[in-house]
């Protein structure tokens, strides 16, 4: 049965409301109270076999009893009714159901989940589509269809806009909506999903930006449970330029027992998560504050080119602490051309300077022109400025801030730069605000929503580019085994350079193989698959030196596999290489993003002092160079106090060798840990060998 798109919520002619009550405060009220009051211009069909009118509208005692078949339907009745609603909805033809109800899936209770699983087995048998259940509910402004049962729209005056929320937690949505009324931004689209068994989130932001009259998407997610519909709203989100801010919760350790207790999601890592968002082109924000701070800036559409900002403020203070959170946050402070510094001398009082910040001083009370005269300074040869910030901290009497708010709008118009005005007066930051200028109250907000925005903007240009994920997700555990290190290097020995070693079953046998090492140091570790981290057990020895030596280390580290009941399969004898860095290689399949390859410093302290960088293959050389350059590590690897530069190639290569290992369709890698990963100087080159492993691959019938 074909699906119907999610779009039917946002224009649907008709909608019944079964539950539907008189009173406007109840929950089957609210959405009826709302459609009323909002100017939704089709039919309302209350559904409530005790009433013959609802908020003075007909009432039906069925949904067979209405005069036509709607749309879409409401429900607002409690367990096993909603199932019922649900199941005369899909057998006359609704197009889509809303369930506000609570007490199913959400509760963890064996029951709830049952019905709720009735309810999404009906849906799918019919083609209807599902929102919720305990949903607070979807609403479209523009047309008047908000089929919720918030309370916000009654304390906050709604106004069109071109702003879509789209939240699985209906609080948060409402929450979102709230601030953004406040400062007068107009919401067109304010989702709250719910349980989301059918239609999620990210089907519902797929569906809001099919309207071209949205300009930005925020989102609320309790981590990614569906990476294939977010990488599709987020793909055509890129091809028409429209960003999605994301606020994610349920990556921490607490925060995904809270998500299991409210909506039964499962949380990903958040370093996974952000690697999804960072290659789909989606800005991640950690507070509610910065989720709806930038809105005005995505709403100017402001064009992005450099990373430089120029400073402009009556406060020399302002001035310096402007300067400061620009560094923070990697913006540089752009160097005037010569033909603006000319004009701004020539514009500014005597004892104001005309580089960049520029503090224009108090004379904006006594000269209503002089901000025009700055902002004329300004022009197309001023190309490396990427962003304005004009700082205003005290104004009022005397001051002419419609002047100020109307030249600033014109300037913005004039040179398609993304412009923060910053004022801590909320009655100036109205005018700015009515005049369509992005507004904040301090400097380090401003900035803050400056670099986010700009860093976001150059991001989204890529992703349209970039290839489909592999969000194959993992087989579980219990159909898959571990590798012992010997067979983990074999399957790298393909993908890259291994370290040289002979696998031997005893005492005589390492003595033996010592000869085969010149002399050199050599490292003897057990060979078995019982165990990953060998060294706390006793099976490792580092630097023997004779065979004696050897034969003695092999004796212990084999007695230490007996005494713990490990596998037994050998001992690994390999020669100690100097190396310049250690670093890794690692690889799995995320439960819920599918591949993942990490990239990071390496060695016994990586779980202590973490230091990498994860990529979602496929990926580019590019990409792996990129996240090197972003470690910790990277600036030791450049040469310090003399040492040479560290070639990173062939350990770039190495990643891009085990990107294209988890994607190819006949591997059965599940898991790859190469660490440490040795760089080592070999004549003029540097060559990344790895000398320790273990792999996880898919049992036989896991593959099949």
């Amino acid at each position: 049965m074909r699906k119907v798109a999610a779009s039917i919520f946002h224009d649907p002619r008709s909608v019944a409301v079964f539950g539907a009550s008189e009173n406007p405060d109840k929950i089957g009220g609210r959405p009826i109270h709302h459609m009323k009051t909002h100017g939704f211009g089709g039919s309302i069909f209350p559904i409530n076999p005790n009433r013959t009118t609802v908020q003075g509208l007909a009432a039906y005692s069925s949904l067979s009893d209405a005069p036509s078949i709607p749309d879409v339907a409401v429900v607002a009745v409690a367990g096993a009714g909603a199932v019922d609603a649900v199941r005369d909805c899909a057998r006359l033809g609704v197009a889509g159901c809303v369930v506000l109800s609570s007490g199913f899936a959400e509760t963890h209770d064996s029951a709830g989940a049952a019905m709720q699983n009735e309810m999404v087995r009906i849906a799918h048998e019919s083609g209807m589509r599902l929102v919720g259940p305990n949903a607070q509910g979807l609403a479209n402004i523009a047309t008047g269809a908000i089929l919720s049962f918030s309370t916000m729209f009654i304390e906050a005056p709604t106004g069109d806009g071109s702003v879509a929320v789209v939240s699985q937690s209906g609080g948060m949505s409402a929450v979102a909506y709230g601030l953004l009324r406040e400062r007068g931004v107009g919401v067109r689209y304010m989702h709250g999903t719910g349980n989301d068994s059918d239609v999620n989130v990210f089907e519902m932001i797929s569906a809001v930006l099919d309207d071209p009259g949205i300009r930005v998407v925020l989102m609320y997610a309790e981590g990614v449970s569906d990476a294939a519909a977010f990488e599709v709203a987020a793909r055509k989100a890129a091809v028409r330029g429209i960003p999605i801010v994301a606020l994610v919760g349920g990556l921490s350790e607490n925060g995904a027992r809270a998500v299991q207790s409210h909506t039964g999601s499962l949380a990903s890592a958040g370093v996974v998560v952000d690697a999804f968002l960072e290659r789909l082109g989606v800005r991640r924000v950690s507070s509610m504050t910065e989720l709806i701070e930038s809105v005005d800036l995505y709403i100017s559409g402001a064009t992005v080119s450099e990373d430089e900002l120029a400073i402009i403020s009556s406060s020399g203070a302002m001035c310096v602490l402007a300067s400061d959170y620009a560094s923070e946050h990697g913006l540089g402070l752009s160097e005037f051309s010569a033909h603006t510094e000319t004009a701004l001398t020539r514009a500014l009082p005597h004892f104001a300077t005309a580089k960049n910040p520029v503090d224009i001083t108090g004379a904006l009370l006594t000269n209503s022109g002089l901000l025009q005269q700055v902002f004329d300074c300004f022009g197309e040869d001023d190309s490396s400025i990427g962003a304005y910030l004009f700082s205003l901290p005290v104004a009022g009497r005397g001051y002419d801030i419609e002047g100020f708010a109307s030249t600033t709008a014109e300037f913005i118009a004039r040179l398609d730069r993304p412009l923060a005005v910053v004022t801590p007066q909320g009655e100036v930051a109205k005018i700015f605000r009515s005049a369509g200028v992005p507004v904040f109250g301090d400097e380090a907000h401003a900035i803050r929503a400056l670099a986010g925005y700009i860093a976001h903007k150059k991001s989204m240009t890529t992703v349209a580019r970039s290839d489909t994920l592999d969000l194959r997700r993992p087989v579980d555990l219990h159909r898959a085994s571990t590798l012992n290190e010997a067979d983990s290097l074999a399957v790298l020995a393909h993908r890259g350079d291994v370290v040289e070693h002979l696998l031997v079953k005893d005492e005589a046998e390492a003595a033996e193989a010592f000869a085969r090492f010149d002399g050199r140091p050599v490292v003897l570790k057990g060979c078995t698959s019982s165990v990953t981290h060998k060294t706390e057990y006793g099976l490792v020895a580092l630097g023997s030196t004779t065979p004696e030596a050897v034969a003695d280390a092999a004796s212990r580290i084999l007695q230490a596999m007996v005494e713990n009941d490990f596998a037994v399969d050998g001992l690994l004898i390999e020669p100690m290489l100097e190396s310049e860095f250690e670093v890794m290689v690692g690889s799995h399949r995320d439960p819920t993003l599918g591949s993942v390859v990490v990239v990071g410093a390496g060695g016994k302290y990586i779980e202590a002092l973490p230091d990498f960088k994860v990529l979602l293959p496929p990926f580019e050389r590019v990409d792996v160079i990129r996240a090197i350059e972003s470690l910790r590590l990277a600036p030791l690897l450049h040469g310090t106090r003399g040492d040479a530069a560290v070639d990173i190639t062939s350990w770039v290569d190495l990643a891009m060798a085990v990107g294209d290992l988890m994607i190819s369709e006949d591997s059965v890698v599940e898991s790859l840990d190469a660490n440490p990963v040795l760089l080592v100087r070999d004549g003029t080159r540097m060559r990344a060998v790895i000398a320790d492993a273990v792999v996880i691959v898919r049992d036989r019938e896991a593959s099949t």
